[in-house]
């Protein structure tokens, strides 16, 4: 699974502890890597390949609680019910629309490649855009 913001809110510890056998003073400004979680090969089988048979259940999408892109508890994102419907609503218009192809002769770009931060961007490629027949 490729998730655009790998990393999550910065978090400050509260007191002194120690996390997978580091200790950790007290106001330690923490960053959580939640991409890492999608690359675990325990919690994702071959992470690295595009199965969305992983989340289709008899036909039907069923959620993953591993699957976290929002974060969660207390400090999950709080525009995620709009983000998922603007997502839903682009997409689906822009399919609907539109094929969106790799140029002939050339690989598909692997999308877990790129320059990360923040976000993740993707290398610069191409593709090839052209209008679906309107019967469809």
């Amino acid at each position: 699974m490729l998730i655009l913001t790998p990393l999550g809110l910065a978090h400050e510890a509260e007191r002194d502890l120690q996390l997978f056998g580091y200790d950790v003073p007290k106001g330690t400004l923490l960053v959580p890597n939640v991409g890492s979680l999608f690359m675990n090969p325990e919690m994702f089988p071959d992470p690295k390949t595009f199965k969305p048979e992983r989340y289709i259940k008899d036909g039907h999408f069923e959620a993953v609680p591993d699957v976290i892109p929002f974060s969660t508890g207390r400090r999950a994102c709080l525009g995620e019910q709009l983000a998922r419907m603007e997502i839903f609503l682009f997409l689906t218009n822009l399919l609907h629309r539109y094929n969106i192809d790799k140029p002939e002769g050339t690989e598909m770009p692997n999308i877990l490649e790129g320059r990360c931060g923040g976000n993740r961007v993707p290398f610069p490629h191409t593709v090839v855009i052209s209008k679906r027949n309107a019967a469809t």
